[in-house]
């Protein structure tokens, strides 16, 4: 069990009403971090996208979350690129091992495959399955890197998603619903639990979520654009109280299981205080946890 998290700028951070000044987004960043060291303690992580989408920034180290954010390395990251004003995406990341010593880097999350990010919670059964048939050589000894190798060869070859338009599936043309079809018989080829999120330096303003599995809840602020992710629901409602949002600004639901969604962060979501935002692309995938 590995804790998993994500905040998500629909447009920019000025396009909002509200939007969380710099202290506020760092406590929030430290907060998601120390409660998910509850469900991984091996190696703790961050993954931040620029406004641009030209950086991916990384850190990541085998120790607690709650120890990595009191770390003088943590917040030389946290100066450096945790700034409001020039971010997109925040994936974040508790390990508990299962593949792979948490002292070799690659092994630890975020899990980076060529230009795929993706941060992972569970276990991936076929992962020796995945890069034999897909004939990509491993950078790590993680089940979790499978999720990255698949995701980066079936968005590079079966999904141009830097040209899905802003709107929804059942709106979209015919070219993009049979592609989707195809892509989502690709991630049959996981198996075991995987629920994740993940990003592309190749697929700007562009936020992909799986869930087989294991849980992963939404939680959204209206007024300030933003979306934040979190395996456990409870750590939402909690990190934003631990940064003065009041709680009826705040909405929380749990991600449907067996689906694949893909949000577009490039402009101002149709955020409600009922409705969370609504991805461009949603599917569902055949529950394959019991499958070898």
């Amino acid at each position: 069990m590995c804790g998993i998290f994500g905040i998500a700028v629909f447009g920019t951070w000025t396009d909002s009403p509200k939007f969380l000044n710099t202290g506020q987004l760092r406590i929030l960043v430290k907060k998601l971090l120390e409660l998910n060291t509850m469900r991984g303690s091996d190696a703790a992580g961050l993954a931040v996208v620029d406004a641009s989408w030209e950086n991916i920034n990384i850190i990541k180290r085998p120790v607690p979350g709650k120890y990595l954010i009191t770390s003088s390395l943590f917040e030389e990251f946290a100066e450096t690129h945790i700034v409001p004003s020039n971010i997109q995406v925040i994936l974040g990341h508790t390990r508990s091992k299962t593949l792979g010593s948490q002292y070799n880097n690659k092994n630890n999350h975020p899990v980076v495959y060529e230009n795929m990010v993706s941060v992972h919670n569970g276990y991936v059964n076929s992962h020796e399955k995945i890069f034999h048939n897909i004939s990509s050589e491993r950078k790590a000894e993680v089940d979790s890197e499978a999720v990255s190798a698949l995701l980066n060869q079936a968005t590079k070859n079966d999904l141009s998603l830097d040209t899905v338009p802003n709107e929804n599936i059942y709106d979209t043309n015919l070219r993009l619903q049979r592609n989707n079809k195809k892509f989502a018989s690709i991630l049959e080829e996981f198996t075991g639990s995987v629920t994740a999120l993940a990003i592309s330096a190749d697929i700007k303003n562009k936020l992909m979520l799986m869930r087989k599995g294991n849980e992963v809840a939404i939680g959204w602020l209206p007024d300030h654009n933003i979306a934040i992710f979190s395996s456990v629901a409870a750590h939402i409602r909690e990190a934003c109280k631990v940064i003065n949002v009041p709680v009826y600004e705040l909405k929380v639901q749990e991600i449907e299981n067996n689906t694949f969604s893909i949000f577009s962060l490039e402009v101002p979501n149709k955020i409600t205080k009922t409705l969370p935002p609504k991805p461009i692309v949603k599917f569902e995938l055949k529950d394959s946890r019991n499958r070898d």
